[in-house]
């Protein structure tokens, strides 16, 4: 995986294809986006479902580390029933 400067492809765009590495377009040295190549007989539209898919999986599993971490695994159901009840009442729902 190779990082790339936004800055960079304005000035040859072709540093994005002109492998088949992974790229990380950067702004400000902070990574903004993902680029990897693509074979033609690919489907894009399921390409994007698998990424969507994986991103979300990818936050489940950061929401059960932090759940481990804080000891919120051991809230009951009736304490978590209780939580969704009160922020009900509070937004008027």
């Amino acid at each position: 995986m190779k990082l790339v400067a936004i800055r960079e492809v304005r000035k040859n765009p072709a540093v994005l294809y002109s492998s088949d590495e992974y790229r990380v377009l950067t702004s400000n040295n902070q990574p903004k986006a993902l680029c990897f190549p693509l074979d033609e007989a690919e489907n894009i539209e399921e390409l994007a479902s698998v990424f969507r898919r994986a991103r979300a999986m990818a936050a489940v599993e950061r929401a059960r580390s932090f759940a481990l971490e804080k000891g919120l695994d051991r809230v009951s159901a009736k304490e978590i029933d209780d939580e969704i009840q009160a922020a009900r009442e509070s937004s008027g729902s």
